[in-house]
């Protein structure tokens, strides 16, 4: 078929894994899955994303430099925060970068569309660490993990998918769509954190873990870290203007100024990812009930898992 962006999507097959999924009596979508990673069909269908059964094989097979960096944090975690703020220790400006972060997002884009990135190439995802390349891991490349409350996430979530004018989910129904996800795929956040406590427990990559509560509590000390932990020991005069120019305020008008870095969103849209940015603003969406059902679900699909999380500040 014909796309109208620059990718080509092409017929779904029966050696395909398509799921249907149940928003609500009256919203069905199809799921697209490879390996891990899940995408609705109709997001790929008009060329703006890499079909991913091209894509995610390409990324995992991709040449990597000894000295890329990439940063994997679940939707809605903070990862334009935490790109931004590696782009300028690394870079040792504390200037935006020229695009948004989905130009160097690996499930925007083919691997071949990197090869003009200025070194150290700073990358960022959702994937698990089985969508990953396999030369990061084999190059011992860096590796920065964003954690947050799942609450919050969840709140962040439902929020942004009220910009689409096609979602039409009540909270609840949300919530129901969250819980009877049982799928092996990244979108599931009880799935996705599973395989990185996982590899966090295994492996012998340098990485560090980043908590959202904890950036937005002390950011100059989250800086120290990253500066710390990337072997870019800045001054702290530097950090402070860091941690100024990545400000919630400054980041949202910064988006809408700069080119997007992908197809699908334009760079008003981008701005409008920036909320709140708050720690508790879950209280404002869960019920009591709702909230009890979350903790136990939490404890049963996380057995032995570290649940560790800050809800409130």
């Amino acid at each position: 078929m014909i796309a109208k962006g620059k990718y080509h999507f092409g017929p779904i097959t029966d050696e395909d894994e398509v799921v249907t999924v149940t928003l609500s009596e009256d919203m069905k979508v199809e799921n697209l899955i490879v390996d891990e990673y899940e995408s609705r069909i109709n997001f790929r269908k008009n060329g703006k994303l890499p079909d991913p059964r091209i894509m995610i094989p390409q990324i995992q097979t991709m040449d990597v430099f000894d000295d890329d960096i990439f940063i994997c944090a679940y939707k809605k975690c903070g990862t334009h925060w935490v790109w931004e703020m590696v782009q300028m220790i690394v870079n040792g400006k504390a200037e935006y970068y020229s695009k948004a972060k989905a130009c160097c997002m690996l499930e925007f884009h083919l691997p071949d569309e990197y090869s003009d990135l200025q070194r150290p190439r700073i990358f960022n995802c959702h994937f698990t660490p089985k969508c990953l390349p396999k030369q990061a891991f084999e190059k011992k490349c860096k590796m920065i993990i964003i954690e947050r409350n799942p609450k919050d996430i969840l709140t962040s979530q439902y929020h942004h998918l009220k910009l689409f004018p096609q979602f039409s989910l009540p909270w609840s129904d949300f919530l129901k769509s969250v819980y009877t996800n049982d799928r092996n795929v990244s979108s599931n956040w009880f799935f996705y954190r599973k395989k990185w406590s996982d590899f966090l427990s295994s492996s012998d990559n340098p990485w560090l873990v980043l908590k959202y509560e904890d950036i937005k509590q002390n950011t100059f000390a989250s800086l120290i870290k990253l500066a710390d932990f990337l072997d870019y020991p800045r001054e702290e005069t530097f950090l402070k203007e860091i941690q100024e120019k990545c400000s919630l305020d400054k980041m949202r008008d910064m988006e809408k100024l700069r080119e997007s870095g992908t197809e699908i969103v334009n760079s008003d849209q981008t701005s409008k990812l920036y909320r709140k940015g708050v720690v508790g603003d879950w209280k404002n969406n869960f019920t009591v009930a709702q909230n009890e059902q979350f903790d136990d679900l939490l404890k049963k699909k996380l057995n032995g898992v570290d649940v560790n999380f800050t809800y409130e500040l």
